[in-house]
Protein backbone atom coordinates (compact mmCIF):
# COMPACT_ATOMS: atom_id res chain seq x y z
CA UNK A 1 0.00 0.00 0.00
CA UNK A 2 1.36 3.52 -1.03
CA UNK A 3 1.80 6.38 1.51
CA UNK A 4 -0.57 9.01 2.04
CA UNK A 5 1.33 12.32 0.70
CA UNK A 6 -0.40 16.00 1.90
CA UNK A 7 -0.06 18.29 -0.35
CA UNK A 8 2.42 20.59 -0.22
CA UNK A 9 1.96 23.96 1.19
CA UNK A 10 4.75 25.88 -0.80
CA UNK A 11 4.22 28.47 -2.56
CA UNK A 12 5.50 28.42 -6.34
CA UNK A 13 7.51 31.72 -5.63
CA UNK A 14 9.50 30.65 -3.04
CA UNK A 15 13.12 30.41 -2.88
CA UNK A 16 13.43 27.86 0.50
CA UNK A 17 10.94 26.20 2.87
CA UNK A 18 10.18 27.86 6.28
CA UNK A 19 13.79 29.07 7.35
CA UNK A 20 16.34 30.86 4.98
CA UNK A 21 19.40 29.06 4.28
CA UNK A 22 21.86 29.04 7.43
CA UNK A 23 24.33 31.74 6.43
CA UNK A 24 27.34 28.83 7.13
CA UNK A 25 26.15 27.06 4.41
CA UNK A 26 25.05 29.62 1.53
CA UNK A 27 27.16 32.47 2.39
CA UNK A 28 26.92 33.32 -1.36
CA UNK A 29 23.46 34.50 -0.73
CA UNK A 30 24.82 37.14 2.20
CA UNK A 31 28.05 38.08 0.12
CA UNK A 32 28.30 41.77 0.21
CA UNK A 33 24.63 42.30 1.08
CA UNK A 34 25.91 45.19 3.51
CA UNK A 35 27.96 47.21 0.88
CA UNK A 36 25.17 46.58 -2.10
CA UNK A 37 22.18 47.52 -0.08
CA UNK A 38 23.81 51.06 0.92
CA UNK A 39 25.29 51.45 -2.88
CA UNK A 40 21.34 50.76 -3.96
CA UNK A 41 19.93 52.93 -1.50
CA UNK A 42 22.39 55.56 -3.04
CA UNK A 43 20.98 55.19 -6.44
CA UNK A 44 17.07 54.99 -5.25
CA UNK A 45 17.85 58.76 -3.23
CA UNK A 46 18.29 59.81 -6.61
CA UNK A 47 15.50 58.38 -8.41
CA UNK A 48 13.25 59.61 -5.51
CA UNK A 49 14.75 62.73 -6.04
CA UNK A 50 13.69 62.94 -9.49
CA UNK A 51 10.16 61.82 -8.51
CA UNK A 52 10.24 64.23 -5.90
CA UNK A 53 10.96 67.35 -8.70
CA UNK A 54 7.89 65.91 -10.69
CA UNK A 55 5.83 65.57 -8.03
CA UNK A 56 6.87 69.81 -6.62
CA UNK A 57 5.92 70.82 -10.43
CA UNK A 58 2.61 68.72 -10.47
CA UNK A 59 2.05 70.35 -6.51
CA UNK A 60 2.62 73.84 -8.00
CA UNK A 61 0.08 73.53 -10.72
CA UNK A 62 -2.43 71.93 -8.54
CA UNK A 63 -1.56 74.87 -5.52
CA UNK A 64 -2.11 78.07 -8.79
CA UNK A 65 -5.27 75.88 -10.05
CA UNK A 66 -7.37 75.67 -6.35
CA UNK A 67 -5.57 78.77 -5.23
CA UNK A 68 -3.47 77.66 -2.65
CA UNK A 69 -6.29 75.74 -1.21
CA UNK A 70 -4.59 72.45 -2.22
CA UNK A 71 -1.43 72.72 -0.80
CA UNK A 72 -1.61 71.60 2.81
CA UNK A 73 -2.93 68.49 1.51
CA UNK A 74 -0.25 68.11 -1.01
CA UNK A 75 2.51 69.14 1.57
CA UNK A 76 1.04 66.39 3.53
CA UNK A 77 1.52 64.00 0.94
CA UNK A 78 4.88 65.04 -0.29
CA UNK A 79 6.99 63.12 2.67
CA UNK A 80 4.71 59.63 1.75
CA UNK A 81 6.66 59.84 -2.02
CA UNK A 82 9.68 57.67 -0.26
CA UNK A 83 7.42 54.74 1.34
CA UNK A 84 4.98 54.35 -2.05
CA UNK A 85 8.56 54.19 -3.71
CA UNK A 86 9.57 51.22 -1.83
CA UNK A 87 6.17 49.77 -1.51
CA UNK A 88 5.29 50.11 -4.99
CA UNK A 89 8.61 48.70 -6.41
CA UNK A 90 9.79 46.20 -3.29
CA UNK A 91 5.64 44.82 -3.49
CA UNK A 92 5.95 44.12 -7.50
CA UNK A 93 7.79 41.07 -9.26
CA UNK A 94 11.01 42.02 -8.47
CA UNK A 95 10.86 42.33 -5.09
CA UNK A 96 13.81 45.23 -5.13
CA UNK A 97 13.97 48.90 -5.94
CA UNK A 98 15.46 49.65 -9.48
CA UNK A 99 18.87 50.32 -7.14
CA UNK A 100 18.33 46.66 -5.24
CA UNK A 101 18.44 45.17 -8.88
CA UNK A 102 21.49 47.57 -9.88
CA UNK A 103 22.80 45.81 -7.03
CA UNK A 104 21.41 42.07 -7.43
CA UNK A 105 19.73 42.79 -4.42
CA UNK A 106 16.14 41.10 -3.65
CA UNK A 107 13.74 41.02 -1.04
CA UNK A 108 12.47 37.83 0.39
CA UNK A 109 9.83 37.49 3.32
CA UNK A 110 11.57 35.00 5.70
CA UNK A 111 9.62 31.85 4.23
CA UNK A 112 11.34 32.39 1.20
CA UNK A 113 8.28 34.08 -0.69
CA UNK A 114 8.30 37.63 -2.39
CA UNK A 115 7.07 40.05 0.31
CA UNK A 116 4.37 41.27 -1.21
CA UNK A 117 2.88 44.93 -0.92
CA UNK A 118 1.84 44.92 2.71
CA UNK A 119 5.05 43.99 3.62
CA UNK A 120 6.88 46.05 1.13
CA UNK A 121 4.93 49.38 3.06
CA UNK A 122 6.10 47.77 6.31
CA UNK A 123 9.75 47.59 5.99
CA UNK A 124 9.38 50.88 4.16
CA UNK A 125 8.03 52.24 7.46
CA UNK A 126 9.71 50.76 9.40
CA UNK A 127 13.16 51.90 7.83
CA UNK A 128 12.33 55.64 8.05
CA UNK A 129 10.55 55.54 11.22
CA UNK A 130 13.92 53.54 12.78
CA UNK A 131 16.36 55.90 10.40
CA UNK A 132 14.43 59.06 11.56
CA UNK A 133 14.57 57.91 15.12
CA UNK A 134 18.16 56.89 15.20
CA UNK A 135 19.72 59.18 12.79
CA UNK A 136 20.68 55.84 10.98
CA UNK A 137 22.56 54.45 13.93
CA UNK A 138 20.24 51.40 13.56
CA UNK A 139 22.07 50.55 10.26
CA UNK A 140 24.66 48.41 12.37
CA UNK A 141 22.61 46.37 13.59
CA UNK A 142 23.36 44.36 10.27
CA UNK A 143 27.31 43.68 11.06
CA UNK A 144 26.14 41.61 14.09
CA UNK A 145 24.08 39.22 12.76
CA UNK A 146 24.99 36.47 9.84
CA UNK A 147 22.08 36.70 7.94
CA UNK A 148 23.08 40.64 7.24
CA UNK A 149 19.35 41.72 8.30
CA UNK A 150 19.05 44.96 9.19
CA UNK A 151 16.48 46.16 11.96
CA UNK A 152 14.18 47.01 9.49
CA UNK A 153 13.91 43.53 7.52
CA UNK A 154 13.42 41.64 11.25
CA UNK A 155 10.80 44.03 12.13
CA UNK A 156 8.92 43.24 8.99
CA UNK A 157 9.90 39.34 8.40
CA UNK A 158 11.94 39.86 5.40
CA UNK A 159 15.11 39.10 3.87
CA UNK A 160 17.49 41.00 1.86
CA UNK A 161 19.38 38.03 -0.42
CA UNK A 162 21.45 37.91 -3.50
CA UNK A 163 18.97 37.83 -6.27
CA UNK A 164 21.10 36.13 -8.79
CA UNK A 165 22.46 33.41 -6.39
CA UNK A 166 18.60 32.75 -4.79
CA UNK A 167 17.85 29.68 -7.46
CA UNK A 168 21.37 28.52 -7.63
CA UNK A 169 22.50 25.36 -5.60
CA UNK A 170 24.66 26.08 -2.60
CA UNK A 171 28.52 26.78 -3.63
CA UNK A 172 30.44 24.15 -2.70
CA UNK A 173 33.23 24.92 0.40
CA UNK A 174 36.46 26.43 -0.30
Amino acid sequence: MKGFDLPSTKRADAAWDDVPPDAALRADLYEGLLVRRTFGYLVDLLLIGLVYAIAYVFALLIGIFTLGIAWPLVAGLLPLVPALYVTLTVGAEAAATPGMRLMDVEIRAFDGTKPGYARAFLLAAFFYLSFILTSGIVLIVGLFNDRRRLLHDVLAGALAVRASRVGEPPAPPA
